[in-house]
């Protein structure tokens, strides 16, 4: 990354790769995020990765998909994106294993249940938040196996 001075190539370059040395007919997907902490700032790409959400005292906004994943269009075009978090606003990125998440009767977590879970629980700290989203879907899947990871960064704006 520090080789480029565009998030627009350095997606391109990562395209390039992926679709150079990567298994044929696999993608991945990306969300590359770039934070200036002191100033609240962002910059990222999003390559068919599933969109951050935004925490606005209980409003719920999810971020624009970009680019289609690693390794399925020989040369797609990526767009970067900015962001400035305001105090207190927090952004959540997550992998597609937490909204899939299946329980024994193979329902899904889903989308709405993840944005009803951080709009009842906005005034949590980043930790507790995380914490609190394993622990529901810990709850919802019961005995059933997770088919995929589940991960979650949690940013907080607090300057």
């Amino acid at each position: 990354a520090p080789d480029y001075n565009s998030l627009n190539d350095l997606g391109s370059k990562l395209n390039e790769i992926f679709q150079r040395d990567g298994i044929r007919k696999i993608f991945a997907s990306l969300l590359y995020l770039e934070f200036k902490p002191s100033a609240g700032e962002m910059e990222f790409i999003n390559s068919g990765h599933y969109p951050p959400l935004i925490i606005n005292k209980g409003n719920i906004t999810q971020l624009e998909k970009d680019a289609p994943a690693l390794g399925i269009l020989k040369s797609p075009s990526f767009h970067k994106q900015n962001l400035k978090l305001e105090k207190d606003q927090q952004i959540v990125l997550y992998s597609d294993g937490v909204t899939e998440a299946a329980n024994e009767f193979r329902d899904l977590f889903g989308n709405e249940r993840l944005i009803k879970l951080l709009a009842e629980n906005y005034q949590l700290n980043s930790e507790s938040l995380g914490k609190k989203i394993l622990a529901e879907i810990k709850m919802f899947a019961g005995n059933a196996k997770y088919q995929d990871d589940l991960t979650i960064a949690i940013l907080k704006f607090t300057a």
